[in-house]
């Protein structure tokens, strides 16, 4: 139920392994506004650096209802649920994001603004095909500037159903399923070693 948070320059790792609980090593749920403000980013999650946060285990998440035999938890950064009550805006930039379960995830949450972000080898544990970037039931939300790099036979990027007024320009990815998505650029030479 918070407002006017800065999470900004931490160091997030090796966490949330052995919970049954839905994991992430950042995350913002259930929103409130304080002041009314409708532009302002009042919620910011700015040059984290994020690695080794995954599931390891099967979790139990009662609001998925039954229990699912596989992992699907494990975000690095995760905003959700703001029930559309929220009024300020999110931004969700330059963070760097290593070896987590799941990348960003921005799950039934408006306004964010998720720019600059750069994620390597995302999608270490989890079952699923999401394992990058994802916005799912998101409204009024920027996608810019990031660049994503999956464990094969996953999505960097994903917009689940329900989004809505997206702007996603100058993005990349590689080697990753493919969606077509207006605004991503495929590569394959976003890291590379020498």
């Amino acid at each position: 139920d918070g407002d006017f948070i800065t999470i900004k320059n931490n160091i997030v790792y090796n966490c949330d392994w052995w919970t049954i609980a839905g994991s992430k090593g950042i995350g913002v749920t259930d929103a409130k506004s304080s002041d009314g403000s409708t532009t302002a980013q009042n919620i910011k999650i700015e040059s984290n650096l994020i690695f080794n946060v995954e599931s390891r285990i099967i979790s139990r998440v009662w609001k998925k209802g039954k229990a699912h035999l596989t992992i699907d938890e494990g975000e690095g950064v995760l905003i959700q649920i703001n029930n559309a009550d929220y009024r300020g805006r999110y931004l969700i930039k330059n963070n760097f994001l290593l070896f987590t379960g799941k990348g960003i995830v921005v799950n039934q949450t408006n306004k964010a603004d998720i720019v600059h972000n750069t994620l390597y080898q995302s999608g270490t544990t989890i079952a699923g095909n999401f394992r990058g970037l994802r916005g799912n039931g998101t409204d009024d939300t920027t996608i810019e500037g990031n660049a994503v790099s999956v464990v094969p036979d996953g999505y960097a990027y994903s917009m689940g159903g329900g989004s809505s007024n997206l702007s996603i320009k100058e993005n990349c990815l590689d080697g990753a399923k493919r969606l077509d998505i207006e605004g991503l650029h495929y590569t394959d030479t976003i890291f590379r070693s020498e």
